[in-house]
Protein backbone atom coordinates (compact mmCIF):
# COMPACT_ATOMS: atom_id res chain seq x y z
CA UNK A 1 0.00 0.00 0.00
CA UNK A 2 2.73 2.84 0.52
CA UNK A 3 3.88 2.41 -3.13
CA UNK A 4 0.76 2.83 -4.03
CA UNK A 5 0.61 5.85 -2.05
CA UNK A 6 4.02 7.09 -2.69
CA UNK A 7 3.73 7.00 -6.65
CA UNK A 8 0.39 8.86 -6.12
CA UNK A 9 1.77 11.67 -4.15
CA UNK A 10 4.69 11.89 -6.48
CA UNK A 11 2.36 12.17 -9.13
CA UNK A 12 0.34 15.22 -7.78
CA UNK A 13 3.59 16.75 -6.15
CA UNK A 14 5.10 17.41 -9.89
CA UNK A 15 4.77 20.85 -11.05
CA UNK A 16 1.49 21.71 -12.87
CA UNK A 17 0.06 18.40 -12.54
CA UNK A 18 -3.35 19.08 -10.75
CA UNK A 19 -5.76 16.65 -9.34
CA UNK A 20 -7.88 16.79 -12.35
CA UNK A 21 -4.69 16.49 -14.85
CA UNK A 22 -3.48 13.35 -12.11
CA UNK A 23 -6.74 11.73 -12.95
CA UNK A 24 -6.83 12.16 -16.60
CA UNK A 25 -3.39 10.47 -16.77
CA UNK A 26 -3.90 7.63 -14.70
CA UNK A 27 -7.30 7.10 -16.59
CA UNK A 28 -4.84 6.49 -19.73
CA UNK A 29 -1.75 5.06 -18.07
CA UNK A 30 -3.37 2.85 -15.27
CA UNK A 31 -1.78 2.91 -11.53
CA UNK A 32 1.13 5.18 -11.11
CA UNK A 33 3.24 2.53 -9.21
CA UNK A 34 3.35 0.60 -12.89
CA UNK A 35 5.55 3.73 -14.90
CA UNK A 36 6.33 6.56 -12.21
CA UNK A 37 9.83 5.70 -11.92
CA UNK A 38 10.55 4.84 -15.42
CA UNK A 39 13.68 7.30 -17.02
CA UNK A 40 11.64 7.29 -20.22
CA UNK A 41 8.58 8.53 -18.67
CA UNK A 42 5.23 7.97 -21.02
CA UNK A 43 3.88 10.94 -19.62
CA UNK A 44 6.06 12.51 -22.63
CA UNK A 45 3.44 11.18 -25.12
CA UNK A 46 1.16 13.41 -23.85
CA UNK A 47 0.55 17.15 -25.65
CA UNK A 48 -0.77 18.58 -21.78
CA UNK A 49 2.86 17.68 -20.04
CA UNK A 50 5.05 20.47 -20.59
CA UNK A 51 8.82 19.99 -20.42
CA UNK A 52 8.72 21.33 -17.31
CA UNK A 53 6.13 18.83 -15.40
CA UNK A 54 8.33 16.41 -16.94
CA UNK A 55 11.75 17.78 -15.52
CA UNK A 56 9.88 17.81 -12.07
CA UNK A 57 8.59 14.59 -12.27
CA UNK A 58 11.50 12.44 -13.51
CA UNK A 59 14.09 14.55 -10.91
CA UNK A 60 12.39 13.66 -8.14
CA UNK A 61 13.18 10.95 -6.30
CA UNK A 62 10.82 10.62 -3.57
CA UNK A 63 7.93 13.22 -2.64
CA UNK A 64 8.62 16.05 -0.49
CA UNK A 65 8.56 14.79 3.17
CA UNK A 66 7.81 11.22 2.56
CA UNK A 67 9.43 9.25 5.12
CA UNK A 68 7.61 11.20 7.72
CA UNK A 69 4.10 10.81 6.12
CA UNK A 70 5.10 7.28 5.35
CA UNK A 71 5.61 7.40 9.18
CA UNK A 72 2.36 8.83 9.99
CA UNK A 73 0.10 6.44 7.47
CA UNK A 74 1.44 3.14 9.51
CA UNK A 75 1.66 4.57 12.97
CA UNK A 76 -2.29 5.70 12.95
CA UNK A 77 -3.15 3.12 10.41
CA UNK A 78 -4.41 5.51 7.83
CA UNK A 79 -6.63 3.68 5.12
CA UNK A 80 -5.54 5.41 1.18
CA UNK A 81 -8.61 5.44 -1.51
CA UNK A 82 -7.97 6.62 -5.08
CA UNK A 83 -10.73 7.74 -7.64
CA UNK A 84 -10.08 4.76 -9.59
CA UNK A 85 -10.60 2.46 -6.66
CA UNK A 86 -14.03 0.27 -5.78
CA UNK A 87 -14.40 2.00 -2.10
CA UNK A 88 -14.24 5.60 -3.40
CA UNK A 89 -17.68 7.05 -2.82
CA UNK A 90 -19.82 6.77 -6.40
CA UNK A 91 -21.48 10.44 -4.99
CA UNK A 92 -18.15 12.01 -4.95
CA UNK A 93 -17.32 11.84 -8.65
CA UNK A 94 -20.29 13.91 -9.54
CA UNK A 95 -19.00 17.05 -8.22
CA UNK A 96 -17.33 19.12 -10.51
CA UNK A 97 -13.37 18.98 -8.74
CA UNK A 98 -13.39 15.78 -6.97
CA UNK A 99 -10.47 14.77 -4.73
CA UNK A 100 -8.21 12.50 -6.52
CA UNK A 101 -7.45 10.71 -3.63
CA UNK A 102 -8.86 10.31 0.49
CA UNK A 103 -6.83 9.18 3.66
CA UNK A 104 -9.34 7.65 5.98
CA UNK A 105 -10.00 5.91 9.30
CA UNK A 106 -13.13 3.77 9.80
CA UNK A 107 -15.37 2.03 7.06
CA UNK A 108 -16.44 3.57 3.50
CA UNK A 109 -19.87 2.12 2.54
CA UNK A 110 -21.14 2.99 -0.53
CA UNK A 111 -24.30 2.11 1.11
CA UNK A 112 -23.89 5.20 3.18
CA UNK A 113 -24.39 8.35 0.10
CA UNK A 114 -27.86 6.56 -0.35
CA UNK A 115 -29.55 8.21 1.89
CA UNK A 116 -26.82 10.72 2.92
CA UNK A 117 -27.16 14.94 4.42
CA UNK A 118 -25.08 17.36 5.18
CA UNK A 119 -25.37 18.83 8.62
CA UNK A 120 -23.73 22.53 9.20
CA UNK A 121 -23.98 26.02 10.96
CA UNK A 122 -22.71 27.96 13.14
CA UNK A 123 -19.96 27.54 15.79
CA UNK A 124 -21.98 29.19 18.01
CA UNK A 125 -25.26 28.34 17.76
CA UNK A 126 -28.52 29.46 20.06
CA UNK A 127 -30.40 26.96 22.04
CA UNK A 128 -33.05 27.52 19.41
CA UNK A 129 -30.91 25.97 16.99
CA UNK A 130 -29.29 22.91 18.98
CA UNK A 131 -32.86 22.36 19.82
CA UNK A 132 -33.98 21.93 16.27
CA UNK A 133 -30.71 20.42 15.12
CA UNK A 134 -31.07 17.61 17.69
CA UNK A 135 -34.89 16.98 17.33
CA UNK A 136 -34.64 16.99 13.30
CA UNK A 137 -31.53 14.94 13.11
CA UNK A 138 -32.33 12.49 16.02
CA UNK A 139 -35.82 11.62 13.41
CA UNK A 140 -33.63 11.43 10.60
CA UNK A 141 -31.43 9.28 11.99
CA UNK A 142 -34.09 6.79 12.69
CA UNK A 143 -34.73 6.71 9.00
CA UNK A 144 -31.58 5.38 8.42
CA UNK A 145 -30.00 8.78 7.04
CA UNK A 146 -26.45 9.31 7.24
CA UNK A 147 -25.16 12.53 8.38
CA UNK A 148 -21.74 14.25 7.03
CA UNK A 149 -20.09 17.01 9.02
CA UNK A 150 -16.77 18.67 9.25
CA UNK A 151 -16.04 18.24 13.33
CA UNK A 152 -15.85 21.71 14.27
CA UNK A 153 -17.45 22.99 17.16
CA UNK A 154 -21.17 24.14 17.50
CA UNK A 155 -23.44 22.94 14.60
CA UNK A 156 -21.39 19.86 13.61
CA UNK A 157 -20.59 18.60 16.64
CA UNK A 158 -24.03 18.46 17.61
CA UNK A 159 -24.79 16.79 14.20
CA UNK A 160 -22.26 14.12 14.69
CA UNK A 161 -22.92 13.67 18.67
CA UNK A 162 -26.70 13.39 17.79
CA UNK A 163 -26.40 10.70 15.14
CA UNK A 164 -24.22 8.42 17.23
CA UNK A 165 -26.72 8.64 20.35
CA UNK A 166 -29.57 7.59 17.71
CA UNK A 167 -27.42 4.56 16.85
CA UNK A 168 -26.93 5.99 13.35
CA UNK A 169 -23.64 6.62 11.47
CA UNK A 170 -21.96 9.64 10.51
CA UNK A 171 -18.70 11.16 8.62
CA UNK A 172 -16.72 13.29 9.61
CA UNK A 173 -14.45 15.68 6.49
CA UNK A 174 -11.56 17.11 8.24
CA UNK A 175 -9.96 20.16 7.16
CA UNK A 176 -6.46 18.74 8.16
CA UNK A 177 -4.73 15.35 8.07
CA UNK A 178 -7.15 12.44 9.32
CA UNK A 179 -4.67 12.30 12.30
CA UNK A 180 -4.57 15.24 12.92
CA UNK A 181 -7.87 16.20 15.48
CA UNK A 182 -9.11 19.45 15.07
CA UNK A 183 -10.36 20.82 17.46
CA UNK A 184 -8.20 18.64 19.39
CA UNK A 185 -11.03 18.82 22.15
CA UNK A 186 -12.74 16.58 20.01
CA UNK A 187 -11.11 13.12 20.03
CA UNK A 188 -12.92 11.27 21.78
CA UNK A 189 -15.75 12.27 19.66
CA UNK A 190 -13.44 12.00 16.57
CA UNK A 191 -13.11 8.31 18.06
CA UNK A 192 -16.46 7.37 18.03
CA UNK A 193 -16.89 8.76 14.26
CA UNK A 194 -14.30 6.12 13.63
CA UNK A 195 -16.14 3.29 15.28
CA UNK A 196 -19.54 4.01 14.04
CA UNK A 197 -18.88 5.79 10.23
CA UNK A 198 -15.53 7.30 9.05
CA UNK A 199 -13.00 9.87 9.11
CA UNK A 200 -11.93 11.37 5.72
CA UNK A 201 -9.44 13.76 4.68
CA UNK A 202 -7.90 14.75 1.16
CA UNK A 203 -4.96 16.22 3.06
CA UNK A 204 -1.74 14.48 3.11
CA UNK A 205 -0.90 13.01 7.09
CA UNK A 206 0.84 15.49 8.88
CA UNK A 207 -0.90 18.50 7.64
CA UNK A 208 -2.22 20.63 10.43
CA UNK A 209 -5.18 23.05 11.10
CA UNK A 210 -4.97 25.96 8.07
CA UNK A 211 -7.16 28.78 7.63
CA UNK A 212 -7.55 28.13 3.79
CA UNK A 213 -8.44 24.11 4.34
CA UNK A 214 -11.52 24.44 5.59
CA UNK A 215 -13.13 26.14 2.83
CA UNK A 216 -12.44 23.20 0.29
CA UNK A 217 -13.15 20.34 2.13
CA UNK A 218 -16.70 21.67 2.42
CA UNK A 219 -17.08 20.85 -1.58
CA UNK A 220 -16.20 17.48 -0.27
CA UNK A 221 -19.05 17.82 2.67
CA UNK A 222 -21.47 18.76 0.36
CA UNK A 223 -19.92 16.14 -2.39
CA UNK A 224 -20.88 12.91 -0.27
CA UNK A 225 -24.45 14.19 0.58
CA UNK A 226 -27.75 13.72 -1.39
CA UNK A 227 -28.27 17.69 0.06
CA UNK A 228 -26.75 20.01 2.86
CA UNK A 229 -28.73 21.64 5.73
CA UNK A 230 -27.75 25.13 7.17
CA UNK A 231 -28.92 25.18 10.64
CA UNK A 232 -27.65 28.46 11.54
CA UNK A 233 -25.14 30.77 10.20
CA UNK A 234 -23.87 33.79 9.52
CA UNK A 235 -23.24 35.97 6.30
CA UNK A 236 -20.05 34.90 6.33
CA UNK A 237 -20.22 31.37 7.84
CA UNK A 238 -18.35 28.64 6.61
CA UNK A 239 -21.77 26.63 6.55
CA UNK A 240 -22.65 29.39 3.51
CA UNK A 241 -19.95 27.81 1.59
CA UNK A 242 -20.89 24.73 1.49
CA UNK A 243 -24.21 25.39 0.99
CA UNK A 244 -22.83 27.63 -2.28
CA UNK A 245 -21.03 24.00 -2.82
CA UNK A 246 -23.98 21.97 -3.11
CA UNK A 247 -25.78 24.00 -5.09
CA UNK A 248 -22.80 23.77 -8.06
CA UNK A 249 -23.43 20.57 -7.65
CA UNK A 250 -27.00 20.57 -8.14
CA UNK A 251 -27.77 19.13 -5.02
CA UNK A 252 -30.73 20.48 -2.86
CA UNK A 253 -29.94 23.48 0.19
CA UNK A 254 -32.13 23.46 3.46
CA UNK A 255 -32.56 26.35 5.60
CA UNK A 256 -33.88 26.44 9.37
CA UNK A 257 -35.74 29.50 9.27
CA UNK A 258 -34.53 31.87 12.28
CA UNK A 259 -34.94 34.73 14.59
CA UNK A 260 -34.32 37.74 12.03
CA UNK A 261 -32.50 39.65 14.77
CA UNK A 262 -29.83 37.38 15.13
CA UNK A 263 -26.64 38.12 13.51
CA UNK A 264 -25.60 34.15 13.62
CA UNK A 265 -29.20 33.48 11.68
CA UNK A 266 -28.68 35.89 8.73
CA UNK A 267 -26.93 33.57 6.25
CA UNK A 268 -29.67 30.54 6.82
CA UNK A 269 -32.35 33.07 6.53
CA UNK A 270 -30.63 34.45 3.37
CA UNK A 271 -30.18 30.97 1.75
CA UNK A 272 -34.46 30.42 2.07
CA UNK A 273 -34.99 34.19 0.20
CA UNK A 274 -32.35 32.79 -2.25
CA UNK A 275 -34.46 29.55 -3.17
CA UNK A 276 -33.41 27.28 -0.13
CA UNK A 277 -36.11 24.41 1.28
CA UNK A 278 -37.11 25.94 4.74
CA UNK A 279 -37.42 23.10 7.11
CA UNK A 280 -39.80 23.21 9.66
CA UNK A 281 -39.97 19.33 10.46
CA UNK A 282 -37.78 16.68 9.55
CA UNK A 283 -40.46 15.42 6.40
CA UNK A 284 -39.40 18.41 4.77
CA UNK A 285 -35.92 17.03 4.03
CA UNK A 286 -37.15 13.91 3.53
CA UNK A 287 -39.93 14.80 0.69
CA UNK A 288 -37.36 16.54 -1.11
CA UNK A 289 -35.11 13.97 -1.20
CA UNK A 290 -37.48 11.42 -2.84
CA UNK A 291 -36.66 9.18 0.95
CA UNK A 292 -39.53 7.47 2.27
CA UNK A 293 -39.61 6.08 5.97
CA UNK A 294 -41.66 4.95 8.78
CA UNK A 295 -43.83 6.96 10.75
CA UNK A 296 -42.10 9.92 12.75
CA UNK A 297 -42.26 9.88 16.70
CA UNK A 298 -43.15 13.13 17.85
CA UNK A 299 -39.99 13.72 20.12
CA UNK A 300 -42.40 16.30 21.77
CA UNK A 301 -44.11 13.46 23.42
CA UNK A 302 -41.19 12.74 25.56
CA UNK A 303 -41.74 16.15 27.49
CA UNK A 304 -44.38 13.81 29.37
CA UNK A 305 -41.70 11.93 31.22
CA UNK A 306 -40.25 15.35 32.67
CA UNK A 307 -41.91 15.59 36.08
CA UNK A 308 -43.07 19.86 36.23
CA UNK A 309 -39.82 21.06 38.12
CA UNK A 310 -37.96 19.53 35.07
CA UNK A 311 -40.15 21.19 32.28
CA UNK A 312 -40.11 24.06 34.06
CA UNK A 313 -35.97 24.15 33.56
CA UNK A 314 -35.85 22.59 30.43
CA UNK A 315 -38.15 25.43 29.18
CA UNK A 316 -36.30 28.09 30.50
CA UNK A 317 -33.05 26.90 28.92
CA UNK A 318 -35.35 26.55 25.60
CA UNK A 319 -36.47 29.78 25.95
CA UNK A 320 -32.49 31.25 26.30
CA UNK A 321 -30.85 32.63 23.54
CA UNK A 322 -27.29 31.16 24.50
CA UNK A 323 -25.83 28.76 27.04
CA UNK A 324 -27.25 29.44 30.62
CA UNK A 325 -24.70 29.53 33.10
CA UNK A 326 -25.72 27.28 36.52
CA UNK A 327 -26.02 31.09 38.89
CA UNK A 328 -28.07 32.68 36.18
CA UNK A 329 -30.27 29.92 35.93
CA UNK A 330 -30.49 29.48 40.01
CA UNK A 331 -32.37 32.85 39.67
CA UNK A 332 -34.55 32.23 36.56
CA UNK A 333 -35.74 28.91 38.37
CA UNK A 334 -35.78 30.56 41.70
CA UNK A 335 -35.03 27.29 42.66
CA UNK A 336 -32.43 25.81 45.64
CA UNK A 337 -28.81 25.23 44.71
CA UNK A 338 -29.54 21.16 45.43
CA UNK A 339 -32.78 21.39 43.82
CA UNK A 340 -31.80 22.67 40.50
CA UNK A 341 -28.58 20.43 40.70
CA UNK A 342 -30.98 17.36 41.03
CA UNK A 343 -33.05 18.63 38.31
CA UNK A 344 -30.13 19.61 35.88
CA UNK A 345 -28.73 15.60 36.73
CA UNK A 346 -31.99 13.93 35.53
CA UNK A 347 -32.49 16.30 32.98
CA UNK A 348 -29.26 14.93 31.25
CA UNK A 349 -29.99 11.20 32.07
CA UNK A 350 -32.91 11.61 30.10
CA UNK A 351 -31.17 13.22 27.14
CA UNK A 352 -32.70 16.70 27.48
CA UNK A 353 -29.98 18.52 28.37
CA UNK A 354 -26.22 18.84 28.75
CA UNK A 355 -23.70 20.95 29.94
CA UNK A 356 -20.91 22.80 27.80
CA UNK A 357 -17.60 24.80 28.37
CA UNK A 358 -17.73 27.15 32.05
CA UNK A 359 -20.61 25.45 33.47
CA UNK A 360 -22.99 26.07 31.12
CA UNK A 361 -26.24 24.29 30.31
CA UNK A 362 -28.37 23.90 26.83
CA UNK A 363 -31.23 21.70 26.12
CA UNK A 364 -30.86 19.08 23.22
CA UNK A 365 -34.18 18.22 22.43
Amino acid sequence: MLDKIRSWIKLTSASGISSARAIKIVNELGEPRLWIDDKDSPLAEFTFVSAEMLQSLTTMDDPPNWQETARLIQQYDLRFVTFFDAEYPEILKLIPDPPVWLFYQGELRQSDYIKSLAVVGTRKPSSYAKVQCHKIVSELVQQQMVIVSGLAYGIDALAHRTALSQGGRTIAVMGTGVEQIYPPEHRQLAEEIRQNGALISEYLPGSKACVWNFPNRNRIISGLSQGTWVVEGGLKSGSLITAKYAQKQKRPVFALPADISRDTSAGSNQLIKEGAFPVLQSRDIMDVLGISGSDISDSGDALQKLNELERKVYQILVNQPEDVQFDKLLVLSKLKVGELSTIILSLELKGFAAKSPGNRLHPIR
